[in-house]
């Protein structure tokens, strides 16, 4: 639940990660989030309460924009979120 994910995120934070967005909640899957660069530099989703999928479903693509990233959240651009992704070393 969320007291679990803030409680994790404190957890990450004091082992050294370093926050790289987060704490929301994803539309697609619904998952309450936060991404952490590891100590070696991989990022890291963190997350709990997502959606399950029924048995049968079949996969759909669904377009990747600024606003379809979150439901709530500190704001994130994809390209940003690409961006800080890949400077990360």
């Amino acid at each position: 639940d969320v007291d679990a994910q803030f409680l994790g995120n404190k957890y990450l934070l004091g082992k050294g990660w370093r926050p790289l967005w987060g704490v929301g909640r994803h539309i697609l899957g619904s998952q309450i989030f936060d991404y952490w660069f590891d100590p070696e530099g991989n990022v890291v989703e963190h997350f709990t309460d997502g959606d399950l999928v029924r048995p049968g479903r079949q996969p759909e693509f669904h377009q990747v924009s600024d606003d379809s990233l979150a439901q709530w959240g500190p704001p994130m651009e994809v390209g940003d979120f690409i961006e800080r992704r890949s400077s990360s070393a």
